[in-house]
């Protein structure tokens, strides 16, 4: 009696061959992917219900079709003629994806890969194709670059000058808005940071705080200005922010808005604050403003100021007799000789700055001397004595205009305040007048 080979021992049973095919056969009815089994005739032999599910057909509807009929080869991206290339092992796919037809004549996009089934003697007896649904993935990935393309159209549109910076505040893009406000094209900002590319020497230090800010993850705003590439310097607004890139890393974007126009409104507003409309003096809330300021500049400079306070005598006597038009020419008149006569520094007063010059309301005029030297007083009351007598010599006016003057010396270690002077300086004009009378 002839005893088993180990080989025949080892060998499966058949109740153990039954088990593997139903295991195998359950992996392929309930596969997540779509796979389909094609023989050498082109024809379809086996399909799963992914696949039908996939492509729209009826269960059992594939087996049996002609897969170049049910997937074409130029669906695929294959030329038709390589097919035996691919029978004979010399062509090799790499997963492909392709949007495909259904049976529906939709269509959808997959995730393809081909591979030969090959028989013990390595024969090629099948071709099989595994097919996964990519269409949700298309979905997403075209949603994304709608959304990209939207934000890139935005942050080269926006009416904002914007960059976008690395960790170490390295320009990675600029937008169209950025070089009309300073000159420099995307191409001319990349890699440079925009403290040596638009930042004035004198706010190199500002820039350095607003970068450490933004770089600690906070908001920062401020109004300040930026150099042109031809120079010239813009009144920009600047905000900037900490952004997370998909990567992990952070990047820092940064906006620029043009706000030249808006401050020069403003200015504007202010001046006319603060003028008087007449004249072109400082009115009285202008006196004051400027006043406060060299109060402020003399005691740290330890110089005196002088206050003189004038009021032009019988001026209603003037706007009564030849008219208000008259009487106003006569204050624009005087309005311009005092600020010739206490225009600029001079080795007399040794005023380092422009005198204060205002109408404080009517006939009423003040002039804030800065830096008046010891014994200025009497040489300031000459001078104006003076150019009045200039005025009334060339006006050819059928009256002279006089001017009452009240002066008061502001020592630097004094303690009145603008209000008391003034009031000082009132008075001793009123005392003027009255002598005069």
């Amino acid at each position: 009696m002839t005893s088993p080979s180990s080989s025949d021992a080892n060998a499966p049973s058949p109740a153990a061959e039954a088990a593997r095919a139903r295991r195998l056969r359950a992996a392929f009815e309930h596969a997540v992917l779509g796979v389909a089994l094609v023989d050498r005739a082109g024809r379809i032999v086996e399909a799963n219900p992914a696949l039908e599910r996939m492509l729209g057909y009826a269960a059992g509807a594939l087996p049996g079709a002609s897969f170049e009929q049910v997937l074409p080869p130029t669906a695929l991206g294959l030329d038709p003629a390589a097919l035996p290339a691919l029978w004979g092992g010399t062509l090799r796919l790499p997963v492909m994806e392709r949007e495909v037809p259904r049976a529906d004549g939709q269509r959808c996009w997959t995730r393809i890969h081909l591979a030969l089934v090959r028989d013990e003697a390595g024969t090629s007896e099948h071709l099989l194709a595994q097919l996964a649904d990519a269409t949700l993935q298309r979905r997403v990935e075209a949603e994304f670059e709608r959304e990209q393309a939207l934000l890139d159209q935005l942050f080269e549109t926006s009416p904002a000058g914007l960059i976008l910076g690395d960790a170490q505040g390295r320009i990675l893009r600029a937008n169209a808005e950025f070089t009309r406000l300073f000159g420099y094209t995307n191409e001319e900002a990349l890699g440079r940071t925009p403290e040596e590319l638009i930042t004035p020497d004198e706010q190199r230090v500002e820039v350095r705080e607003l970068s450490g800010q933004i770089a600690q993850g906070g908001q920062v705003s401020v109004e300040t200005v930026r150099r042109h590439k031809d120079g010239h310097l813009r009144e920009v607004s600047v905000s900037g922010t900490l952004v997370p890139l998909p990567n992990g890393e952070v990047a820092a974007y940064v906006m620029y808005q043009d706000i030249a126009a808006r401050k020069a409104m403003e200015r504007a507003l202010r001046e006319a604050s603060i003028t008087d409309p007449l004249t072109g003096l400082a009115n009285r809330r202008g006196f004051f403003h400027l006043a406060e300021r060299e109060w402020k500049l003399a005691g740290r400079r330890g110089e005196d100021l002088l206050l003189l306070y004038l009021d032009v005598d019988n001026f209603k006597e003037i706007n009564d007799r030849f008219g208000h038009a008259e009487g106003d020419q006569v204050l624009r008149e005087l309005a311009a000789l005092l600020q010739d006569a206490f225009r600029t520094t001079d080795v007399v007063a040794r005023l380092r700055t422009p005198d204060v010059v205002a109408r404080l309301g009517g006939d009423e005029f003040v002039v804030l001397a800065i830096g008046a030297a010891a014994g200025a007083e009497t040489l300031l009351a000459a001078r104006l004595r003076e150019a009045l007598a200039r005025y009334n010599a060339e006006g050819a006016r059928p009256y002279s205009v006089s001017l009452s003057l009240g002066m008061v010396r502001h020592s630097a270690s004094g303690a009145a305040s603008i209000d008391e002077l003034l009031a000082a300086a009132d008075h001793q004009m009123y005392a003027a007048k009255r002598a005069r009378a």
